[in-house]
């Protein structure tokens, strides 16, 4: 499916994320610093998941460092919540910044846009299937879970 790359140094959660993502097809790669993560990057990731404070290089000069060479979404995943940090970071080049705690479905769900937007595919083509819709009477169709409603009008 595609090659996502993690750089945290929680094993915990690295390990966590590791097993969702391969069961959805995805291709791990993981570094538990930044120097390691930088080296994994000339690997060409579709999606790079990076932590900000760790050991050695955090996770901004991380960023830096392989913004020039690697063209890939880049999603912060840090404990630091003040705004600078969020500005920060998305100035610095990442494309998304989630703060811990988080949700694993939203960072999952929010994983999967950047990288279906990179092969030209629709939100509406990866997520909603025809299985997810309801019909309705009248020729009205409907998503599940309060999803935009489609008239057959």
């Amino acid at each position: 499916m595609s090659k996502i790359l993690i750089i945290d140094d929680e094993v915990d959660l690295v390990t966590l994320l590791e097993e969702e993502l391969q069961a959805k097809g995805h291709e791990v790669l993981a570094a538990y610093d930044g120097q390691t993560g930088i080296a994994l990057s000339k690997m060409q990731p579709d999606l790079i998941i990076l932590d900000i404070m760790m050991p050695g290089r955090d996770g901004f000069d991380v960023c830096r460092a392989i913004r020039d060479d690697v063209l890939c979404p880049v999603i912060f995943l840090s404990a630091k919540q003040a705004e600078a940090d969020k500005v920060r970071g998305l100035t610095i080049g990442a494309d998304d910044y989630i703060t811990k705690p988080f949700g694993l479905r939203e960072l999952m769900a929010r994983s999967e846009v950047p990288v279906y937007q990179r092969r030209g595919q629709t939100f509406e083509a990866v997520f909603r299937k025809p299985e997810h819709l309801h019909k309705g009477t009248g020729g009205h169709r409907r998503w599940k879970e309060r999803a935009p409603y489609e008239t057959g009008v």
